[in-house]
């Protein structure tokens, strides 16, 4: 089977070199890029393509941008990876090893303070060096945060770091959102909760987003709980229906 590929348009590298897109959606997670001199509109036969690099893995992981390296996540030979490529020449620099199951890994890799966190779709949690992908420390679902239900699609979030803490969600009724220290994985804090409603009992798709008024907010079935940060205190909110565990977004404070 041929691995899949990884394209960029010539219109998505007029950025300039300072330009970065270190987690899922950008830098506050909104899918908004700061960054100025896009195109308003692309020529009817589409932009250029400037390069495309073989052999990732596979997977539906999205792509970060940090320190002139693309990171991302791939399945190769029964075990998922997250990958590390040179921005500038698309040569591979590693590939660490963060479960040592086979799959189709979901999530983005967040890259921050010179390290990279990754999520296997098994529940395996990867702390790296963003230099050589040298494991910092790992953490896993399974044993633990009590091995909660996987999602129909398996685990798919993206690690939110914040305030020095990386912030996942096992969805376990004693570990539905946990805080790790960033740099040693000890625990800070555990949220525990069980959501009543509709949809299967665990984590759903989304990665937690941070708003300045509300804290921590992870958007699950037909609620979106809202952990305080700093202690992982929990005031609930009805929220309308809604499909898929979708990302309840906060940007500059406003909710959509």
């Amino acid at each position: 089977m041929k691995l899949p590929h990884l394209l960029f348009p010539l219109a998505l590298l007029t950025l300039p070199a300072r330009a970065e897109w270190s987690q899922w959606r950008g830098a506050q997670r909104s899918g908004v890029s700061s960054e100025k001199g896009l195109l308003q509109k692309w020529p009817k036969e589409g932009p250029k393509l400037a390069w495309h690099i073989e052999g990732l893995g596979r997977g539906m992981a999205s792509t970060s941008v940090a320190d002139g390296k693309i990171f991302t996540m791939g399945e190769r030979g029964g075990k998922q990876f997250v990958l590390a490529y040179d921005a500038a020449t698309q040569k591979e620099l590693w590939a660490a090893e963060v479960s040592s199951h086979g799959g189709e890994p979901r999530c983005t890799p967040t890259v921050a303070g010179g390290l990279v966190y990754a999520l296997s779709d098994d529940g395996e949690v990867l702390c790296c060096s963003a230099k050589d992908g040298s494991p910092v420390w790992k953490k896993s679902y399974r044993k633990d945060f009590g091995d909660p239900p996987k999602p129909g699609w398996q685990f798919s979030e993206s690690p939110l770091v914040d305030d020095g803490k990386v912030i996942v969600t096992p969805g376990h009724a004693d570990h539905f959102m946990v805080a790790l220290d960033a740099k040693t994985g000890s625990p800070v804090w555990t949220l525990k909760a069980k959501l009543e409603g509709n949809g299967h009992d665990g984590a759903g798709y989304t990665g937690a987003v941070v708003s300045n008024g509300a804290g921590v907010m992870v958007r699950r079935r037909q609620r979106m709980i809202m952990p305080v940060k700093h202690d992982g205190w929990l005031q609930p909110m009805l929220q309308p229906p809604f499909k898929h565990g979708a990302a309840h977004l906060a940007a500059t404070d406003q909710q959509y």
